[in-house]
């Protein structure tokens, strides 16, 4: 760890430590939660035209697409975004940070869904939850296809619900998108 010390306005501080209270966390480990969004996301997203609404109004407007035209969206979306998200990074094409892509920055930072992992068997699974119903898990599956067929060139099975979307990979850890596309 780094020691570092600044000013902050005394208004921020009352936050922060009310904040941290409610958590359970202390200050510091508040901030560096802080800190960890703003290197991961914030820092990225602030540069890109993005926008933020509650899941209140969001998902009135989701529901207006037809299901054909959002599984089109995600389909194209997912085959782009996502390598530009990883590459801005500065981190490699691979299995792990496709994986990284999703929990960190989709699933914990981005508030799509929550993510959790699991290898059955030899298999992949990666299971999505969220609350805002069937389109935006046709969304979510659209656009993980996607992303794994275009970025890896892996063929996922995905299964859809009314509010979660699991994805299975028969897909070993580690492996670079030039080394699957060798396969």
């Amino acid at each position: 760890m780094v020691t570092r010390t600044f000013r902050l306005n005394p208004e921020y501080d009352t936050i922060l430590n009310e904040e941290a209270e409610k958590q359970g966390l202390s200050v510091s480990a508040l901030l560096n939660q802080i800190i960890r969004q703003y290197v991961l996301v914030s820092r990225f997203t602030q540069r890109i035209p993005a926008i933020t609404l509650t899941y209140h109004t969001f998902t009135p407007l989701l529901e207006r697409i037809p299901d054909k035209d959002l599984v089109e969206v995600a389909e194209k979306t997912g085959a782009i975004i996502p390598e530009e998200a990883i590459l801005q990074r500065g981190k490699r094409i691979t299995f792990d940070t496709v994986n990284w892509l999703i929990d960190v920055v989709y699933g914990r930072y981005g508030n799509w869904f929550d993510s959790s992992q699991s290898i059955i068997n030899g298999e992949e699974r990666v299971h999505l939850t969220h609350q805002l119903n069937h389109k935006w898990s046709q969304y979510l599956g659209g656009y993980m296809h996607s992303m794994f067929e275009s970025i890896l060139n892996v063929e996922p099975k995905v299964e859809t619900r009314e509010n979660s979307v699991t994805i299975y990979l028969k897909t070993p850890k580690g492996l670079t998108s030039n080394q699957l596309k060798k396969k």
